[in-house]
């Protein structure tokens, strides 16, 4: 997997992606790894991952870009440093939030904790 995002499509990409997220037009799903979320866009499908190492906590995010048969197009491992780390960064927790219904769990907290003001 590249270190650096080497394609200008796939930081376009990533910032879209984040777009639809917070915008809840693209519905991410969990998959049988907590830690990876994946979303349909197309007839491709899209993966966002976190790994966390357990000797120093450093987070390193994956992306990987499938066709329609589930083939691999792209994949790449952004680490701390890397151009778009707080843009992956910020798509695996956007994703994580779609696919386990974070916007409506913290929209009921509010409503529950509303006479705490």
């Amino acid at each position: 997997m590249a270190a650096n995002v080497q394609d200008p499509r796939i930081s376009r990409l990533i910032a879209r992606l984040n777009k639809g997220s917070v915008g809840d037009v693209l519905k991410w799903e969990e998959t049988a790894d907590e830690n990876m979320f994946r979303v349909g866009v197309g007839q491709g499908l899209v993966r966002v991952g976190e790994e966390v190492s357990p000797s120093d906590g450093t987070r390193v995010y994956s992306l990987w870009v499938l066709d329609a048969e589930g083939r691999v197009i792209e994949e790449l491992s952004i680490r701390p440093g890397d151009s778009e780390f707080d843009a992956i960064q910020e798509l695996f927790r956007n994703a994580r939030r779609s696919a386990r219904g974070g916007q409506h769990f913290l929209d009921e907290l509010l409503f529950w904790t509303n006479h705490l003001e």
